[in-house]
């Protein structure tokens, strides 16, 4: 159902895009400079940007919507049903490509920081992944999830520096980009309460099943796989849900906000 709804807005989409022939451009600089003689205290030239690439807007949110949609059919059809690693990677890139996205919007347009934002949210969500890989053990039960939720505050932190720089200097971003960002972010802030609270079910009915085995070993594992089963599988249920609806409705704030009023 997910695949089916994401490609029929991804078409919606790209017709739309197509019947205004309205673009958004986002640019991607780069600074080609070093310290040079400024290292020693000698004066040297300026630095100017280059611009080494532009981001078609509308283009890359149609882009987002295949690629979620292309996964959910995927696992449909049963290739990566139940697969973890395949659900993980999935969302590691689709939500590093709508942070760099809501960072360009924002004015970010120096290609270092870019791909920091990029290679940030990509390991915060295979922060998730090893958290159901290792599950729980000695240490911290949520040690993994802690490590990505650090990791991927780190993206936003740049967008909002941004923001209220670019307000402090009188060029704020439009009220439709601090909505897309207020948006996207709180859908952040869901994925990660998501995976807390799956990681706290699977991580407590653990705890219960180890005091079990030390009575009845056989039977402590096997309520610890119970419940390690039934975390992943919610986990995955409001992967799904919440993957294919932050895909979709900033897809759809980017083009009626930002694509077609321009």
């Amino acid at each position: 159902m997910a695949a089916a709804v994401l490609g029929v807005e991804a078409v919606a989409l790209a017709i739309v895009r197509a019947a205004t022939g309205r673009r958004v451009l986002l640019p991607v600089d780069a600074w080609l400079s070093s310290l040079g003689g400024r290292a020693s205290g000698t004066p040297g030239p300026t630095p100017e940007p280059v611009q080494i690439a532009v981001t078609d807007l509308g283009v890359a949110v149609v882009v987002l919507c295949v690629l979620v949609a292309v996964a959910r059919a995927l696992e449909a059809a049963g290739r990566t049903r139940g697969s973890d690693t395949a659900r993980w990677v999935e969302f590691s890139v689709t939500a590093s490509v709508t942070v760099f996205l809501v960072a360009q919007l924002n004015g970010v347009q120096d290609v270092t920081t870019l791909v920091l934002v990029y290679a940030a949210t990509s390991g915060m969500a295979l922060f998730g992944l090893l958290q159901q890989r290792v599950g729980v053990g000695r240490g911290h039960p949520k040690l993994a999830l802690c490590f990505g939720a650090g990791l991927g505050i780190v993206p936003w932190g740049v967008v909002a520096f941004q923001q209220i720089g670019a307000g402090l200097v009188g060029d704020p971003p439009s009220v439709a980009v601090r909505v897309i960002t207020l948006v996207m972010l709180a859908f952040a802030g869901a994925f990660l309460v998501a995976q807390w609270r799956v990681a706290g079910v699977a991580g407590g009915a653990s705890v219960v099943a180890d005091a079990d085995a030390s009575a009845d070993a056989g039977a402590g594992a096997t309520g610890r796989a119970d419940a390690v089963g039934r975390g992943g599988f919610r986990g995955e249920r409001m992967h799904v849900l919440l993957s294919a609806a932050s895909t979709s409705v900033f897809a759809w704030l980017v083009v009626l906000g930002l694509v077609l009023p321009n």
